[in-house]
């Protein structure tokens, strides 16, 4: 800003114009912008990247301004995600009162401003397209209605990708140009590799089951585990198409890799898809999964609980029957594994009471198991019942 600034504060006689930073040093203190042509949108806090939560009162059409314009990328970042949470937000409430949910215009217009910048680099970029997740959105929430916060989310997305599915899809073939025949990390190879997973994570959720081809060809013709894994999870989260004949392929070419085969695992242990459950328990009678190794376990049942709220928040309970059959059987075998996997149950007392009451009987089933660990049994007994 072309202006001059003067402090309150007599102590500090301090020229912060020529500075460009304002140190605030007391519970107090005002700063007054003189000359100023126009109301300014603050930026605040540029590069300072400390896990802050600051308290402002900039309106949403100022937070959108910033998300057109802010050169700086890690405000660029907070503001999306800050915006994107207040959606998502609103999102909820309007499920919540049974009202149509739909995304503002205001802020779809604004993300597109993000998407077809291309002075903005790739990493960057990817950052700023992702949406929060429900692990973000509940820790806003006094009490979680686990549906409504899934549905936003869906929602949020699903709407974004329809509207610039040509954009995703021009941006994903750029991306995918962009990258060298041999795989490298630099800054602008990892970049493109991330830019190409979002653009690929969002076609596949616009609900044009054309593009299940395209992942499924992405897949084929991966060159790396990263994007070999992202079409794959991509394919088995949101494909109709080529799922078996990709998680077929997947198993036979890295089955002697356990390292690899917990990637699979948790792709499908990840899955949002109805028939996640039934999928787990055929990967348990495989030869390839040992109860006794605590990463296969972590990959399977733990991802599961912590990772897939779609899934384990079923509206039938069968998510919380399944991670209790499988904290039952686990306490004997890694009271350790089985503690931590235990943790994902913590989020009861946040419920509402219709999620509580599904619950609470699969926590009792393992409280009550006879010779429950203590490692278990700690973690168990602490939560409010």
């Amino acid at each position: 800003i072309d202006g001059v600034l003067e402090s309150n504060n007599d102590r500090e006689k301090i020229d912060w114009s020529e500075k460009g930073i304002v140190h605030v040093k007391n519970n107090d203190s005002v700063f007054k912008f003189s000359k100023v042509k126009q109301r300014p949108v603050i930026s605040i806090n540029r590069d300072f990247s400390a896990p802050v939560i600051i308290d402002d009162d900039q309106s949403f059409d100022e937070k959108l301004i910033l998300l057109k314009h802010d050169k700086n990328s890690f405000n660029r970042f907070e503001t999306a995600q800050n915006l994107a949470i207040k959606v998502a937000l609103d999102l909820i409430k309007l499920d919540e009162n049974g009202d149509s949910l739909i995304v503002p215009d205001d802020y779809l217009e604004a993300f597109g401003d993000v998407l077809n910048d291309a002075g903005l680099d790739a990493e960057t970029k990817a950052f700023c397209l992702g949406l929060p997740s429900f692990s973000t959105l509940r820790l806003r929430l006094e009490k979680v209605n686990t549906s409504s916060v899934i549905m936003a989310i869906d929602v949020l997305k699903r709407s974004i990708a329809k509207k610039y599915e040509k954009d995703f899809l021009k941006l994903f073939k750029d991306s995918k140009n962009a990258l060298s025949s041999t795989y490298n990390v630099t800054p602008d190879q990892v970049g493109a590799r991330s830019l190409k997973k979002v653009c690929l994570g969002y076609l596949m959720n616009s609900g044009n089951r054309e593009y299940d081809e395209l992942c499924f060809s992405e897949f084929k013709s991966s060159l790396n585990m990263t994007d070999e894994i992202n079409s794959l999870s991509s394919l088995v989260h949101f494909g109709d198409n080529f799922v078996e004949e990709a998680l077929d392929e997947f198993y036979k070419k890295w089955s002697s890799e356990t390292l690899v085969v917990q990637k699979w695992i948790g792709a499908q242990a990840t899955s949002p898809k109805e028939d996640t459950l039934d999928r787990l328990e055929k990967i348990f009678e495989l030869p390839v999964f040992d109860f006794k190794v605590p990463n296969l376990v972590r990959a399977a049942v733990g991802q599961f609980a912590m990772n897939n709220p779609k899934q384990f928040h079923r509206p039938d309970g069968l998510g919380y029957r399944f991670v209790s059959e499988q904290l039952y059987r686990l306490d004997e075998i890694n009271p350790q594994i089985s503690a931590r996997i235990a943790g994902s149950f913590n989020i009861y007392e946040s419920l509402q009471s219709h999620q509580q009451e599904l619950m609470k009987p699969e926590i009792m089933r393992v409280l009550n198991k006879k010779g429950l660990s203590k490692n278990t049994y700690e973690i168990l007994s602490k939560i409010k019942l």
